[in-house]
């Protein structure tokens, strides 16, 4: 197994995004459509395509199926020179597609078919090709048996490779308790402000913050929106103002590489 050069691996769900801007998130009613996107995505398959379109050498562990969706996510990320040899291709499966609607605040609805997702089992190989990298950054997939073989794969890294986890809602919803085993092998983790209070059970970041610390949590990053973000270690931690005014440019066909669903570069 040739892995020589990576210095990064991903793995989640992989998914087509099919993003709508809307003027307003509506329950029982209606609202207009401003704007529409196509192009793939996944939490941690866009960090990977970024790192690598910024010149790290990364590779990812996914499901995608045997459709005209997952034969561009791989063409998408080979453009750009990620390594898709762990890539698996379904059989008779869509590939997994995610619905979002994001208001004029930047707030998000979003609805996931997780599709070849489901089928994700990560396997000793998938193990060793992770095992020769210096991170490994995991991000949330959908189904108890993915979940669990995540977890079982991210236990069996060598304690040299540095895991960072952004769980997304998915998995903060499983809560502390079943997250535990995962969050003490994770010196990063990544939250939104609503994760992390859905995780701890409290709002009060500083009580939610020293919750983690004590599971082994080194670094813990919360995103807040147009805030920006709060990042913490060992029982410190400081705010930083958002940059989002600072978009590093728009890829297109892809989500811009500023995170963002939509942008003024889109």
């Amino acid at each position: 197994m040739k892995v020589s050069g990576l210095t990064v691996v991903g793995c989640g769900a992989l998914n087509w995004d099919c993003l709508y801007r809307v003027g307003q998130l509506v329950t029982d009613g209606e609202s207009v459509v401003e704007e529409s996107f196509e192009a793939p995505g996944g939490s941690a398959a866009n960090t990977v395509y970024a790192l690598s379109h910024w010149g790290v050498r990364a590779g990812f562990i996914g499901a995608v199926g045997d459709d005209a969706e997952g034969r561009q996510i791989i063409a998408d990320f080979e453009r750009v020179g990620v390594d898709t040899q762990r890539l698996r291709v379904v059989k008779g499966q869509r590939t997994g597609r995610v619905i979002g609607l994001v208001d004029s605040k930047g707030r998000r609805s979003l609805y996931v078919q997780p599709g070849a997702n489901l089928a994700l089992r990560l396997t000793e190989d998938d193990v060793a090709y992770a095992a020769k990298v210096a991170l490994v950054h995991l991000s949330s997939l959908v189904g108890d048996e993915a979940f669990e073989s995540q977890k079982e794969f991210a236990l069996n890294l060598p304690k040299g490779v540095t895991l960072s986890v952004a769980p997304g809602m998915l998995y903060a919803r499983r809560g502390l308790k079943a997250l535990s085993p995962l969050l003490r092998r994770a010196t990063v983790l990544f939250l939104t402000r609503e994760e992390l209070a859905l995780l701890t059970g409290t709002e009060n970041l500083e009580a939610a913050a020293q919750q983690l610390w004590g599971l082994g949590v080194d670094i813990l990053v919360v995103t807040l929106g147009e805030q920006g973000s709060w990042v913490g270690s060992k029982g410190k931690g400081r705010f930083s103002p958002s940059v989002q005014a600072q978009c590093r440019g728009h890829d297109r066909g892809r989500r811009c590489l500023c995170g963002r669903f939509f942008c003024g570069a889109f």
